[in-house]
């Protein structure tokens, strides 16, 4: 397979040390040869790769040993095609589940397979920072473009803070985080969303966007037990399987 630099928009360039092959063939004083992996390839590889990393704004706080869900291994395993169509991925249950984990796996899996170019965002965080981007035209176009250039977007905690329908920046909340979300909808983006909120809370807050999270995920909808223990406050109970588990 043809081994070529990545840079981070996934611009790519073959390798000059092993013009793309990933080997490199040596001859020893005996006259023999010896073909070996190539360094420069390798090192490109898992330099990219922590760019990668350093880039999607995942928290580093997961445990490496966790119970990976079905769902969650599923969606690993078939980004490639998932990319094409109904892509987007819903954990939803109590706080401590472990729905925030699960995603932070995914991301690590998808990035050290596919070299995914992933961004991690907390949903507060996420309408925080686009709200006060808007004041500032080039500043928000940019940050916007990233956000819908990435090839995986997880937004964790949707809907954990709602404004008051009565608060003053109500309208400007629920504006800006529909325009991020429909954007990666009519683009046909993976999103991944954890959410404490049931689908009767999402409807309330918009109907047409409960309906959209239904269509896209296409069954993708990961529900934790609602009366396993929390494990950040209980950590041995780990956290919860999801039902069908």
């Amino acid at each position: 397979m043809e081994t070529k630099r990545i840079d981070d928009r996934g611009r790519s360039e073959t390798c000059q040390k092993c013009d793309g092959t990933g080997f490199v063939a040596e001859r020893t004083s005996a006259g023999r040869v010896l073909v070996r992996p190539c360094d420069a390839c390798n090192e490109l590889r898992n330099s990219h790769r922590r760019t990668l990393y350093l880039r999607s704004g995942i928290p580093r706080r997961a445990s490496n040993e966790i119970n990976v869900c079905r769902a969650t291994r599923d969606y690993a395993d078939s980004f490639p095609q998932i990319k094409r169509g109904n892509n987007w991925l819903l954990y939803i249950g109590k706080p401590g589940a472990g729905k925030t984990t699960q995603a932070i796996w995914l991301v690590c899996a998808l990035i050290d397979r596919y070299q995914t170019r992933a961004r991690f965002y907390n949903a507060f965080d996420l309408v925080r920072r686009f709200g006060a981007l808007r004041k500032r035209n080039e500043d928000f176009e940019r940050a916007f473009d990233e956000y819908l250039d990435a090839e995986l977007v997880v937004i964790d905690d949707l809907f954990k803070i709602i404004p008051s329908e009565k608060a003053f920046n109500y309208s400007d909340y629920k504006e800006t985080l529909l325009e991020l979300i429909w954007a990666r909808y009519d683009a046909r983006k993976p999103l991944v969303i954890t959410t404490q909120r049931d689908f009767d809370v999402i409807a309330r807050f918009d109907s047409a966007l409960a309906g959209r999270i239904v269509e896209s995920c296409a069954g993708r909808v990961v529900p934790f037990d609602s009366q396993a223990k929390n494990w950040r406050s209980e950590p041995d109970g780990r956290f919860a399987l999801p039902r069908g588990w």
